[in-house]
């Protein structure tokens, strides 16, 4: 029984198909135009980025585009060597899949059962499966120089396999989508030049194309040996498939140079970040990393600690940096700061702030910032925080400051960043303009000074011990020894490693030194002087805690009561240096000492 073939569509059909089918695509042509004229930016700029990203259309449009022609060749080379492993990987797929076809075509002939297919497809079937074992047993003979050879001899022989000697006309539509699949697309992504791809496919394409309009089959038939079917149907599928075909090729070769490129410059990115992450680990207390919004990505257990919020079950993840800057115009700065640089790459910089911790201290940070872009174009500041109340800034003499000196609660300080200065610590109010950080090179100054340690019992507020030039201190009350508001920040540290203490955190202060400097000392009722230097908390072998001063002589003039009025100024005029350096050294009853510098 024959079977009847399927009606297509009648007459009085053909009106309503066309006129519903011309309905949607325009409101599918309507609806495309609208999303593309309100993103329009965004098209234009991503049509700029593929230009940007493709030398061949770069020469070809952009007569303007400057580039760095050593960092262009470094990238080219990067995203050839990237298409040689491609072509590699792709040669191993081609060679599995032309053997299983030769083992077809080889079983076939031995049970006498061939596929009705000209003679030239399984030769090039062969020539194939030959190339690809070549590439096998000499891996060499594919470089960067025969890239594009192999890419074309891949399009050849894609081409001679739509053609009349190798496969029929009406098999050139499924022919082709084999082909597209298994040849074309993935060989696309390691042609090293759009313009070969374009070249090699439009070459295929032409075949296809004469095919569909150029009768030779029939010449190249043997009477009675094979059918073909041609007709009008067939012409129009050969071009649909290979004009889809072409753009499909087109468009993934384009999108693999974008892919690879970004590939390559992401991972160079990646490298950089990680040799400045580990720098800034090197040179920094605490490395960090911060959104396009200034907050926190992830918890930073080294800034916790810094800022005693090492609490259990505390995070610092979302927080903003900003919330951790000691003023709100200090914040605004380090914001400005943070948001000044515009980047293309990876950009760096560095600035000075003051940070408080939840006891209300401020000390002064200097802040290193890397600024680089993600995958995505994800804006991201790696942060490293070098406190620099110890050591000197690492950033140039000219470089940003962003702190704020105008602090009025600056005197309310005490903390191991903080430097005390002698406008809090003086009961003479001698004014100070602002706060100021103090390294450890200002402590020694250019010639030796002599060094004062000192034990002071915080239970009883008297001094437990001291170096031999001050034994005569040991057992005199703190308040005395230091009059004024240098007693009270003692004891406002003392309180502060008692709560540490009955949480068990003390280690965070033993880790730390807590500087001052021009603090008044009453050496005794006629004699005071002003000395810089740190503390330190002890502990003694049965647990207790106690306080450890390290003391050399301010740069400051030496002060004695006559020089000190009623109204608590001082009178007196400010000596030379050479005067100030030994001004340490004039202690009860004691001579001048010989120092000496060990070498």
């Amino acid at each position: 029984m024959e079977m009847e073939q399927p009606a297509p569509i009648d007459d009085d059909s053909v009106p309503i198909f066309l006129a519903v089918s011309g309905f949607f695509q325009a409101l599918c042509l309507i609806k495309l135009l609208h999303i593309a004229i309100r993103n329009r930016d965004r098209v234009a700029s991503w049509f700029r980025s593929l230009a940007l990203r493709s030398r061949w259309l770069v020469m070809c449009f952009s007569d303007d585009v400057k580039t760095n022609a050593e960092e262009e060749q470094w990238i080219a080379r990067e995203v050839c060597l990237i298409r040689l492993r491609l072509a590699r990987g792709y040669s191993y797929f081609l060679l599995i899949a032309t053997c299983a076809s030769v083992v077809s075509v080889q079983l076939g002939i031995l049970q006498e059962t061939q596929a009705n297919a000209p003679a030239a497809f399984y030769w090039t079937i062969l020539l194939m499966f030959v190339l690809c074992t070549v590439h096998l047993l000499f891996p060499k003979m594919l470089q960067r120089t025969t890239l594009d050879m192999f890419y074309v001899a891949i399009m050849a022989a894609a081409a001679f396999l739509l053609s009349p000697l190798c496969t029929n006309a009406d098999g050139v539509p499924y022919m082709s989508i084999i082909l597209l699949a298994f040849l074309r697309l993935p060989a696309s992504s390691f042609a090293s030049r759009a313009s070969i791809a374009f070249t090699s496919n439009i070459a295929t394409a032409a075949v296809v194309v004469i095919r569909a309009f150029v009768d030779w089959d029939a010449a190249l038939c043997q009477s009675g040996s094979c059918s073909i079917s041609r007709d009008v149907y067939f012409e129009r599928a050969a071009i649909v498939t290979e004009v889809s075909a072409f753009f499909l090729v087109a468009g993934v070769s384009l999108s693999a140079e974008v892919i690879l490129r970004r590939t390559v410059q992401q991972g160079r990115q990646y490298r950089q970040l990680n040799a400045s992450t580990s720098l800034l680990r090197l040179a920094c207390d605490a490395v960090l990393e911060l959104d396009e919004d200034l907050c926190l990505t992830e918890h930073s257990p080294e800034l916790a600690a810094i800022l005693l919020r090492d609490r259990p079950g505390s995070s610092l993840a979302g927080v903003p940096f900003t919330d951790f800057v000691a003023t709100k115009e200090e914040a605004a700065r380090a914001e400005q700061a943070l948001n000044k640089m515009s980047f293309e790459d990876l950009s760096a910089s560095a600035f000075s702030t003051r940070l408080v911790d939840t006891n209300s201290s401020k000390f002064c940070t200097e802040l290193l910032q890397v600024k680089y872009c993600k995958m995505g174009n994800t804006v991201r500041h790696l942060i490293g925080l070098r406190e620099i109340t110890d050591q000197e800034s690492l950033a140039r003499p000219k470089g940003l400051d962003a702190t704020f000196h105008g602090d009025a609660d600056d005197s309310s300080v005490s903390c191991p960043y903080k430097l005390l200065s002698s406008a809090e610590a003086s009961p003479v109010g001698l004014a100070q303009e602002g706060s100021r950080c103090m390294s450890v090179k200002s402590l020694e100054g250019n010639r030796p000074r002599p060094i004062i340690y000192m034990i002071l019992d915080m239970q009883s507020c008297t001094v437990g011990g001291a170096s031999l030039a001050a034994a005569s201190l040991v057992g005199m009350n703190v308040s005395e020894l230091f009059p004024g508001r240098a007693s009270e920040l003692l004891q406002g540290f003392w309180e502060e490693v008692d709560r540490c203490e009955d949480a068990s955190e003390v280690a965070v202060l033993t880790q730390k030194q807590r500087f001052f400097s021009e603090w008044l000392v009453q050496w005794s009722p006629q004699q005071a002087d002003f000395i810089d230097g740190f503390v330190q908390v002890l502990q003694d072998a049965d647990g207790t805690h106690q306080l450890l001063l390290h003391c050399v002589a301010s740069a400051r003039s030496p002060l004695s009561l006559s020089g000190i009025s009623d109204s608590g100024r001082s009178t007196g005029a400010r000596p030379s240096p050479s005067t100030a350096a030994q001004a340490l050294s004039v202690l009860p009853g004691m001579p001048l000492p010989d120092v000496q510098s060990l070498h």
